[in-house]
């Protein structure tokens, strides 16, 4: 199933975080950064900062987007991230992420946390 960043409906429960284009400002929605380097070398990076996280696997692949799910250490919740990678221009690329929490209401910020330290590790 395609995530739409372009327009995206926030869940009514603070167990998500956002990285994507918007007018609103919250705690958990970002604006994406822009990466000096071309779509296909920011693809690159990512995986390589993936293989290094654990409890991550692949759920699929489709229409230009990538959907992961990650399991907490301890209780062993089911969060859901999907990553979309967008060419600016042929030195200038970004992605969007969208993490969220399968159960429970608020996350403890665990979702933000995740995508600030996976933009810092790219």
């Amino acid at each position: 199933m395609l995530f739409n960043f372009e327009q995206v409906i926030l869940p009514s429960t603070p167990n998500y975080c956002l990285i994507a284009p918007t007018m609103q400002k919250t705690n958990r929605w970002l604006q994406p950064i822009i990466f000096n380097m071309e779509k296909s070398s920011l693809e690159e990076k990512w995986k390589y900062m993936l293989v290094k996280q654990p409890r991550i696997t692949l759920l699929a692949r489709e229409h230009g987007q990538v959907k992961y799910v990650q399991h907490s250490a301890l209780f062993k919740f089911k969060d859901i991230i999907v990553v979309q990678f967008n060419e600016i221009d042929s030195q200038h690329s970004s992605l969007f992420l969208y993490s969220h929490s399968l159960s429970g209401y608020w996350d403890l910020g665990v979702n933000c946390k995740r995508l600030h330290r996976w933009i810092a590790a790219l």
